[in-house]
């Protein structure tokens, strides 16, 4: 089941996706996010999301202040999302966890819930 966004992140998402909604709010982590008026290539939202959705973002929010939560239940089950996609190509879990930067521990032991929690399911 995938988690739903907080509104304000919400918002966010329906103009530049949710994804990079969820790059976006690990970056900012509980803080006001501002979106300036005029966007230089050297801004840190560009690095965040690009520039495509930096632009987009000062389209519909010039010059706002907004807060945005760190949005942690929808970046883990999508971080969640991405270890079973990976493990199902058949991907290791040493490379999993390189591809998105966390820790082997974190990989197995998300494994093993989704596997028990299969397991589980299939038994009732």
């Amino acid at each position: 089941m995938e988690a739903a966004l907080p509104p304000t992140a919400q918002v966010i998402a329906d103009v530049i996706g949710k994804e990079k909604t969820l790059k976006l709010a690990q970056a900012v982590q509980f803080r006001s996010l501002y979106i300036p008026k005029q966007l230089k290539p050297s801004h840190w939202l560009v690095t965040v999301v690009g520039t495509d959705a930096a632009q987009r973002l000062i389209e519909e929010f010039p010059s706002m202040s907004m807060p945005l939560a760190r949005c942690s239940s929808a970046v883990k089950a999508e971080r969640n999302r991405k270890i079973a996609e990976l493990s199902a190509e058949g991907r290791t879990v040493s490379d999993i966890a390189r591809r998105l930067g966390i820790k082997r521990n974190t990989v197995q032991t998300i494994l093993y819930r989704m596997r028990r929690r299969d397991q589980l399911s299939s038994s009732a």
